[in-house]
């Protein structure tokens, strides 16, 4: 599809003593126009069609057509608006440990127009199955009825085709997700093959989405979709990583070059589908110099989407 994005990027830091504070921002818009492929809906047609023919003297048969001709390809045009925020800070604390912090909001709105549709409600009355609706702009008595038998494309009258060619769809979602973020890392201890290291965090996160649109398809006005969405979820997480050195450089032994173990937890809590614990081993292990083989096990969990 045709499209044009536009985009700008700011970022910016500052030290104030021993914090270290950084900033960005990040807005994108985006543009897009597509060409779908053209309706091949198949239609019953019968004997209130003042154009019905029948080689085999039924009242009534099933039609398969290519619209093409009559109402062009369907558009489906619209835009994507995304804005990033984040403020980030970090400060040594004591030793080798520091402290990390961050917040970010990012939200992204997507709308989508579609054109060029079928009305199926005046399509029913083009065809004479169904009798003049007065709820509809369109009237078979005035504006000519549907022809599908003319055998030459694009022949019948442009006010049924424009008629039977106004459905259209309308749909936007907004979906935001908005997060804090607090983390230590450091030396816990020396061990003889060197520092046991870990860290520790939490984080907090908001997620909301919403989405509503409409469709004028087979009503004589537009109606709202059936199934909107106007949902949110918070998360809480507590987590932390330990790496610890079994062998290295000086306690190094034959088949034990370097030995380093690695065990991290975490824990969710979502206000909709409850806690989750998963934990992350991971070894390495260095038979001789040049040489180093890894080994993990981890598992993780995704809540469903708030759709």
């Amino acid at each position: 599809p045709r499209q044009t994005t536009n985009s700008v990027d700011v970022a910016a830091d500052q030290a104030l003593g021993r914090l270290q504070l950084e900033a960005d921002a990040r807005w994108a818009y985006r543009r897009f126009k597509a060409h779908l492929a053209p309706v091949t809906a198949p239609f019953s047609v019968g004997r209130g069609n003042p154009f019905f023919v029948s080689p085999t003297g039924a009242s009534s048969h099933t039609i398969g057509y290519d619209w093409h001709f009559d109402i062009g390809n369907p558009q489906s045009q619209g835009s994507v608006e995304a804005l990033g925020l984040a403020l980030a800070g970090k400060l040594p604390l004591f030793a080798d440990w520091r402290a990390e912090a961050y917040a970010a909001v990012d939200q992204e709105i997507a709308e989508t127009r579609g054109s060029g549709f079928i009305n199926f409600l005046i399509l029913a009355e083009a065809l004479g199955n169904t009798a003049d609706r007065a709820d509809t702009a369109y009237s078979p008595a005035r504006d000519g009825f549907f022809n599908p038998f003319t055998g030459i494309a694009g022949s019948n009258p442009s006010t049924v085709t424009g008629a039977i060619g106004s459905g259209r769809t309308w749909s936007r979602a907004r979906s935001r997700v908005a997060t804090v973020n607090l983390q230590a890392d450091g030396t816990l201890l020396r061990l003889p093959a060197g520092g046991l290291k870990l860290a520790v965090g939490a984080a907090a996160r908001r997620e909301t989405f919403v989405r509503t649109g409409s469709n004028l398809l087979a009503t004589a006005a537009p109606t709202a979709i059936s199934n909107p969405t106007d949902a949110e979820r918070d998360v809480l997480a507590a987590f932390a990583e330990a790496r610890i050195p079994l062998f290295g450089p000086d306690n190094a032994h034959p088949g034990l070059h370097r030995l380093e173990l690695s065990l991290a937890g975490r824990v969710e809590h979502y206000d909709l589908a409850g806690t989750t614990a998963n934990p992350s081993v991971g070894v390495v292990w260095e038979p001789a110099e040049g040489l180093r083989l890894r080994s993990t096990y981890s598992r993780s969990f995704r809540a469903p989407a708030l759709r």
